[in-house]
């Protein structure tokens, strides 16, 4: 009974809307049925008049009979022509004959070639003057015609119409209710199909709807994609929760190791000092771990918790390699090319910390004694960052997985690291609107290339 509320809401707004619209159309035809006649009726008035007048301007003999009073018991059956009373007034409006239906005519006023409406004995009716002139005397044709039909009468006239509507409006609510249940299937489709995944948790499931073009159709593409973007993220968090207990599982057990070896075996200072090097250890790893992955999540949901700004690009690139080559090992010098007063749209702490991601990898996996370049430059309208190392490279299986939170290559093997560094990278870039590549050879060393947008200038 539910499904079919909403069904029965469009078929009964369907139905009143023709309702409404079949009673604005029956006043409009009304309307413009009463008014044509009306001007029917006046043409035929004004025709008439005009045609008597012209004969009786030609003929002063008929003048002359018309103004002898003897005429008002003449055959008056001449006086009706069209529809129309025809009555005839003398200079001084004293009625010298026709059909004289009503006693208010002739108190109203004469008017040569203008119409007037009045009314009598509760009927309208529409009058017409035109003055004869003569030299015995003029006279005054006066024309007398009954007002259109009331619309008691066109409604009447209209009956057979108003007889009809009850079947149209019986049909209009079939048909409605036939074509709202013909527009809903494909909702009540999508609804069956969520409700299916809902149940059954299957993300899979996918919304089997015609392609029409029309919205129905993006809908279920909207629905669709939805679905597609849930069970990826399904996917991630499951692999990202995989993963992470895994990597918190080592440290949290050597603490509780060394703890447990303190409390029993420790018999010195010595002895409890080494242990609480190892927790302090395993503890700020740990620390490190939370707080990659605090930044992770704060970029990916985009709280606003790091909003970009105009930053000069070139000095955070100068300081990031200075306090990098402070803590450099294996003799690995870093190089620069940077050039002067590079701007860009970003976050200055994400991109420190994003280049200092790429040149802690570049120290780690570096050649002994070998070197580490930095160039940053800008290239028409867009920004060049480029960090290159000679070192171990990357193999050519691991080169599509680096990105992946937690792996960690076969090169990677007794490095340090958490597997973290370039997932966050690549997080960071994407959220500055920027685009990121890698060229790697296994044993002549890696390159990665960032592009930002460079900040145009006001004008």
């Amino acid at each position: 009974m539910k499904r079919s509320k909403f069904k029965m809401r469009i078929t009964i707004w369907f139905s009143l809307a023709l309702l409404v619209m079949c009673l604005f159309m029956g006043a409009v035809i009304i309307s413009l049925y009463r008014m044509k006649m009306e001007n029917s009726v006046l043409d035929n008035l004004q025709v008439v008049i005009d045609e008597c007048a012209k004969m009786i301007e030609s003929d002063t003999e008929l003048q002359q009979l018309l103004r002898e009073s003897g005429m008002d018991t003449a055959d008056n059956s001449g006086f009706l022509q069209d529809d129309v009373f025809l009555m005839i007034y003398r200079e001084d409006k004293s009625r010298a004959c026709g059909l004289f239906l009503y006693e208010e005519t002739d108190a109203l006023p004469f008017e040569d070639r203008q119409l007037q409406k009045a009314e009598a004995d509760h009927v309208s009716f529409w009058l017409y003057d035109r003055y004869i002139y003569s030299e015995e005397g003029g006279l005054w044709l006066r024309g007398l015609q009954y007002s259109a039909a009331e619309m008691g009468d066109i409604l009447y006239t209209l009956r057979d119409v108003f007889l009809v509507f009850p079947f149209v409006l019986i049909f209009a609510l079939l048909g409605g209710y036939w074509l709202a249940g013909r527009f809903l299937r494909p909702v009540t489709q999508i609804s069956r199909t969520a409700e299916e995944i809902r149940r059954n948790g299957d993300l899979t499931k996918r919304i089997e709807i015609k392609d029409s073009g029309d919205e129905i159709s993006a809908l279920a593409g909207t629905f669709n994609g939805m679905f597609q973007k849930l069970a990826e993220n399904f996917e991630a968090e499951r692999k990202f929760s995989s993963n992470a207990s895994h990597e918190l599982r080592t440290p949290v057990a050597v603490i509780l190791a060394q703890c447990e070896y303190a409390l029993g075996n420790a018999d010195n200072t010595e002895e409890l000092k080494e242990a609480l090097e190892v927790i302090r250890r395993q503890g700020y790893r740990m620390s490190r771990l939370i707080e990659t992955l605090l930044t992770l999540t704060r970029i990916e949901q985009n709280t606003g918790y790091y909003p970009l700004e105009k930053a000069n690009v070139s000095g955070l690139a100068e300081d990031a390699c200075r306090d990098m080559r402070l803590s450099a090992e294996q003799g690995i010098v870093i190089e620069t090319d940077i050039e002067d007063g590079v701007y860009a749209e970003i976050n200055p702490q994400l991109f420190c910390l994003m280049l200092d991601n790429l040149l802690q990898n570049a120290c780690r996996y570096g050649r002994e004694n070998g070197k580490v370049k930095v160039i940053l430059r800008e290239k028409g309208d867009e920004i060049e960052l480029k960090v290159a190392d000679d070192g171990i490279g990357i193999g050519e299986r691991d080169l599509p997985h680096i990105w992946e939170r937690f792996y960690r290559g076969g090169n990677s093997r007794g490095k340090k690291g958490m597997g973290l560094g370039l997932s966050l990278v690549q997080q960071i870039v994407r959220y500055q609107k920027g685009r990121i590549t890698v060229s790697s050879t296994a044993g002549e060393g890696t390159e990665f290339c960032i592009i930002f947008e460079k900040v145009r200038e006001e004008k």
